[in-house]
């Protein structure tokens, strides 16, 4: 069985905007039979993605989705604190 997933790099303008736009988009691929939804971190605008903090932005997915599989396509470990990730991910985990 194939399964199929969706990334997205949250880029735009105004993050405000990317940020409820991907939760849009998340809940239009859980409808759509995607079975996992990924974010790529960014920092400073790298590649114009918008991105900062991926955990919590998942989060908001976690919310509005059900079914969908829920993962981030990079975090800069070595620019966060481990134990921080750590919890975070947890917090998320328990969450979705």
């Amino acid at each position: 069985v194939m399964r199929l997933g969706y990334l997205t790099h949250v880029a735009g303008a105004a993050p405000a905007q990317a940020y409820r736009d991907t939760v849009t988009l998340a809940v239009a691929a859980e409808e759509l039979g995607f079975a996992s939804f990924w974010v790529a971190q960014h920092h400073d605008g790298h590649l114009d993605g918008t991105l900062p903090s991926p955990l919590v932005l998942l989060g908001a997915v976690a919310q509005a989705t059900s079914t969908i599989r829920l993962g981030t396509a990079v975090v800069a470990a070595a620019l966060e604190d481990p134990r921080r990730l750590a919890e975070d991910a947890a917090v998320l985990d328990v969450l979705s």
